[in-house]
């Protein structure tokens, strides 16, 4: 039992020290954007994640499906409302071809149209705009090689709940903060899988 004991408290130092290691990354303001590692802003250059076993954008996009809801900028706000109440999400990425990415426009932004309205509580609605005119332009961004604490720590930062995820300029996902959170959950309980299993060899 005293072995066990012994055996335990140096795996916890241990699993202490690697979770220093693995977490101590900080974000970097560059003159135009933010960037991270794995994580490119409007101008950010695109740094490699150099951390070992992290949970990748890739698996998560493996297991939700990399089908994005796209709208063009020169759309109409209607657009937007039926695709997000069809599809039941919170935000679609605007983009011209379906493969670049020239924004976003999610409920936030048509939220605040309406708030700015005058007449938004009679109409009970917003004026017909273009997606152009709403939407939120200079999005971070993200690629499939970026870790799930990164893209946790930029939305975090940027305070946004979406981030495209882009590959060699082509449009290949999305994620959003119920992802990560998901993504993140998965990893406590194998963590505490692994620990409990761990324990109970004895070391």
């Amino acid at each position: 039992m005293a072995q066990s004991l012994i055996s335990f408290a140096k795996f916890r130092k241990h699993f202490a020290v690697w979770r220093v290691a693995n977490l101590s990354q900080k974000p970097v303001l560059s003159e135009k954007a933010w960037t991270f590692p794995g994580i490119q802003g409007d101008h950010g250059k695109e740094e490699p994640d150099s951390r070992e076993g992290a949970m990748k954008i890739s698996a998560i996009l493996a297991a939700k499906g990399n089908v994005v809801i796209t709208v063009s900028p020169d759309d109409n706000i209607a657009t937007v409302l039926s695709l997000l109440s069809e599809n039941h999400i919170g935000a679609v990425v605007v983009s011209p071809d379906g493969k670049s990415v020239a924004g976003i426009i999610s409920e936030r932004n048509i939220i605040a149209a309406m708030a700015a309205d005058p007449d938004a509580g009679r109409t009970g609605g917003v004026r017909p705009k273009s997606v152009s005119s709403l939407m939120t332009y200079g999005v971070a961004i993200t690629n499939t090689d970026a870790s799930v604490d990164e893209v946790m720590e930029v939305m975090t930062t940027r305070r946004t709940r979406h981030l495209p995820v882009v590959d060699d300029g082509i449009l290949v996902g999305i994620v959003s903060i119920g992802d990560i959170v998901k993504a993140k959950l998965d990893l406590l309980e194998e963590e505490r899988s692994a620990l409990m299993d761990y324990v109970t060899r004895g070391g």
